[in-house]
């Protein structure tokens, strides 16, 4: 995004001047969605939108964040989130404090735009890049009645990035093939963020002037040990934003079962960021100086993509990855096989069980999506191609479960499966889930 600069001054409470600064920000969507674990999104204040209820359309339009047009300023509380930073804030900050004023304080402002209504996807949806939306239940006319006061809160990140269709961030990358994420999402708190949470800070129709007070990262040695380096920490690196509210208890009545409470998939839309730094001068009758300031060059992000194309080896590797179907094949031999605490009659008597529907020859996920979406999914197979293989089916299948997992809400009634998605998914199968799925999954045990 284009970055602009404006000047206001005030009086400070103790009667001298005050100088405000704003800086507007440089945006970039990163989604947990399979399909966008190794694709840079672009996102923008007139991103792209749609209206899909019929009832409700002066409010709740969609996200669109398909990898193929420029999306909008969104981020939901479980696979959305918005990256923020604020290209020549450091400069801009070091000029003040030579002319004598010191920081009195900084905030991020979020402007509301709107909140979805409607995620992306569909009910019992199975896709790859969108959410199982419950659109029953009362759920429609519960969320249509009111619009929600959610909220957004941010952590500081520790690399630098840049907005880019090619070398932009991803769920993997800082920087896109050449500098990745020490864990997936940037949620490692030693080498990709700070285990420090800003906000909750309301963004609404209700609080549309939504701030976040971000004081600490120029002031707090925690983000850097010279003022040089944490200027230089909100210019390159910025934070990673995301919603608050993961479900919201003011949906629920007990009608639904938890249905109406999982908002968590449904994102706030924001219109450009910024970031405001209010100055005074300094006091120098007590003895107060502004503290001066050098600022190191940027990182040159450019030079680590060359280094990479020239045959130099990325700054770590890839971490949200999907298993081979070797992999997957050797899961499954592994899952089916006895149990060392199994007796042999045990064990003869669970696969004549699961043979009664044909399970003891089928892969284990077979088991955990609902049939007729794998179903489906082997026809229109079958329909591309008469030749395709069972095993290709099956790995097919395999890639079915991980978009199930990654497209359910935090709380939505699953069913009285909470033993079976304990015992079953976690105990059994967790290896064969991948790191973001295995997050979802802890997300939802919390919720």
């Amino acid at each position: 995004m284009k970055k602009t600069l404006t000047l206001g001054m005030t009086l400070a409470a103790m009667g001298g001047l005050a100088e405000t600064i704003e800086i507007k920000a440089e945006c970039a969507g990163m989604s947990a969605f399979r399909k966008f674990w190794d694709m840079p999104l672009a996102v923008a204040e007139d991103g792209a939108r749609q209206c899909t209820d019929g009832i409700v359309t002066e409010w709740g339009w969609k996200a669109i964040w398909d990898g193929e047009t420029v999306g909008p300023l969104a981020f939901d509380a479980v696979n959305r989130m918005l990256l923020v930073r604020f290209p020549g804030a450091a400069e801009a900050i070091a000029e003040k404090l030579k002319e004598g004023y010191v920081i009195e304080k900084a905030e991020v402002a979020l402007p509301h735009l709107d909140e979805e209504l409607w995620a992306m996807g569909e009910t019992d949806y199975c896709g790859w890049d969108g959410y199982c939306v419950r659109a029953n239940w009362n759920c429609d006319v519960k969320w249509r009645a009111r619009r929600p006061n959610w909220h957004a809160i941010a952590y500081p990140l520790r690399k630098p990035w840049k907005a880019d269709g090619e070398i932009g961030p991803t769920l993997n990358a800082a920087v896109n093939g050449a500098v990745y994420w020490k864990r997936w999402g940037a949620t490692d708190v030693k080498e990709d963020r700070f285990d420090v949470q800003f906000g909750p800070a309301e963004v609404s129709s209700f609080n549309p002037n939504g701030r976040m007070s971000v004081t600490p990262l120029l002031t707090d040695k925690e983000f850097g040990t010279t003022l040089s380096e944490r200027l230089r920490l909100i210019s390159e690196c910025g934070l990673i934003v995301s919603k608050w509210e993961v479900y919201d208890h003011r949906f629920y009545d007990n009608s639904t079962y938890e249905y109406s409470t999982a908002t968590g998939l449904r994102a706030i839309v924001i219109r450009e960021p910024s970031l405001i730094v209010t100055f005074r001068e300094a006091e120098r009758l007590k003895g107060e100086t502004a503290e001066r300031v050098e600022v190191k060059p940027p990182a040159d992000i450019e030079a680590m993509v060359a280094a990479v194309k020239r045959g130099g080896r990325p700054q770590g590797k890839p971490t949200a990855v999907v298993a081979s179907p070797e992999q997957v094949r050797a899961w499954n031999e592994a899952f089916m096989a006895k149990r060392p605490w199994m007796e042999a009659w045990q064990y003869e008597h669970t696969r004549e069980l699961l043979g009664l529907d044909g399970s003891s020859s089928r892969p284990f996920y077979y088991h955990l999506v609902p049939d007729y979406y794998p179903q489906r999914l082997a026809r229109i197979m079958k329909g591309e191609n008469p030749e395709v293989t069972q095993a290709e089916i099956d790995y097919a299948w395999y890639l079915l479960w991980i978009d199930w997992m990654m497209a359910k809400s935090p709380r939505m009634w699953d069913g009285h499966l909470t033993a079976d998605n304990m015992i079953v998914l976690w105990y059994d199968f967790r290896d064969a889930m991948p790191g973001p799925a295995r997050d979802l999954f802890l997300k939802n045990c919390w919720a």
